[in-house]
């Protein structure tokens, strides 16, 4: 997934992550980016993404499902129509 280079200038870190998050998840059918992809994604250290999951965290922005897994809340992904589950 590309960068954005069209987020607005004044636009915090946390919030361009948390954006970032969501168009990724968005792009790949509810799946969220590694430390390492939002720091790619938002031309940051591996580092500063990290601590950036962390207040996304502490804000109630996402919640974390298992150790390395994490879910942005209040949103959902429903499976293709035709795939019967």
């Amino acid at each position: 997934m590309k960068p954005r280079d069209d987020a607005p200038v004044n636009t915090t870190r946390t919030e361009q992550a948390l954006q970032y998050v969501c168009l990724y998840a968005l792009a790949h059918a509810g799946a969220t980016p590694s430390s390492s992809e939002l720091a790619a994604g938002i031309r940051v250290s591996r580092r500063r993404a990290s601590y950036l999951l962390m207040r996304l965290t502490a804000l109630r922005k996402i919640d974390w499902v298992t150790k390395q897994k994490y879910m942005v809340v209040n949103s959902t992904w429903d499976p293709p129509p035709e795939v019967e589950i």
